[in-house]
């Protein structure tokens, strides 16, 4: 039985090119995001995205970070680039 021995300091050639792949994948996918909510107090500043609950500092999935809460916008940090995402304004009254 002749068992081939393979360098163990030597990266595997199809875990490279999986490991590769994956990466590049993962980069060129846009994260779509959805701010649904924002509420401000005294002591916190929250809001909601893709239906989670987060906060200043907060990373989201991704690598999407939460720079900055306001009463009508989240500044956020995707894949490098600083973006906002702002609450749509009701269009109706409600009583």
């Amino acid at each position: 039985m002749s068992a081939e021995l393979r360098d163990p300091t030597i990266p595997d050639k199809q875990a490279v090119a999986t490991l590769s792949t994956e990466q590049s994948t993962a980069s060129q996918k846009p994260t779509l995001l959805e701010l649904s909510g924002i509420w401000i107090s005294a002591h916190s500043k929250r809001a909601m995205i893709n239906g989670t609950h987060v906060q200043q500092g907060d990373t989201l999935p991704n690598d999407v970070q939460i720079i900055a809460i306001t009463e009508n916008r989240v500044t956020i940090r995707n894949q490098g680039i600083i973006q906002t995402l702002h609450l749509h304004q009701r269009s109706y009254i409600t009583r």
